[in-house]
């Protein structure tokens, strides 16, 4: 039962940043830019799938020179088994299911733009990811967010991340004993370590990746519960 509490409420947390970051990035950068001529800030978006997620993925689609869901007109995905769009204010919420393409058009003030959607198999950007003597890279080879409940403290342990081929780290994230630090100016590194400890109920280690070679964006992160 305790655990079972312990993910409700982390899940309740995972919704509350989602619509936190919703609400107020896309409206602040659509604002600015509303004099110019509409389009998509990307002319693709490159996503991967997880199968096996607790909810439906999504990406948001900006567009520049809009910041009304009402200026927004026609819209269409090409492959609607790959994803399926919701008309948001000044964006698109691409939401999809499984590998593929899609190409997304829609009108904004009567100009008719587009832009493709490239959902890719999820690969593990990490060859080693150990705290201590334990390793949990093999627990990130289908998923990118992975739990971890341990009866034991962690006490200055060394954390050890080696990057597969390719990807390399850009930035860190940890919440550890109530105590938050960050650096995402890492730069590109393909190794990396620190002591660290943790005995807190929701601690965790987050990490920035990038694939060198096809550009993907990944982010890795560990929750550790302390029970």
């Amino acid at each position: 039962m305790k655990r079972m509490m312990k993910r409700f409420t982390a899940l309740a947390l995972t919704f509350a940043m989602l619509f936190t970051a919703e609400l107020f990035a896309p409206q602040n950068t659509t604002e600015v830019q509303a004099a110019s001529t509409p389009r998509f800030t990307d002319k693709s978006y490159v996503v991967t799938y997880q199968p096996g997620e607790y909810f439906t993925s999504y990406t948001l689609l900006s567009i520049v020179g809009c910041n009304r869901a009402t200026e927004i007109k026609d819209v269409k995905s090409s492959n609607t088994s790959v994803c399926r769009l919701q008309v948001k204010q000044g964006y698109l919420r691409a939401f999809y299911y499984k590998t593929g393409t899609a190409t997304i058009t829609c009108k904004v003030k009567g100009k008719k733009i587009s832009t493709k959607l490239v959902v890719k198999k999820y690969a593990s950007p990490v060859k080693n990811f150990k705290i201590g003597k334990k390793e949990f890279a093999s627990m990130f080879k289908t998923a990118s967010n992975r739990e971890y409940y341990h009866t034991n403290k962690i006490k200055n342990q060394k954390l050890n991340i080696v990057m597969n081929k390719n990807w390399v780290m850009t930035g860190i994230y940890t919440s550890l004993n109530g105590t938050s630090k960050s650096n995402y100016r890492l730069g590109a590194k393909t190794k990396y370590s620190a002591k660290i400890s943790s005995s807190g109920a929701y601690d965790h280690i987050r990490i920035n990746c990038t694939n060198k070679k096809t550009g993907m964006i990944e982010t890795i992160e560990l929750d550790l519960h302390y029970e």
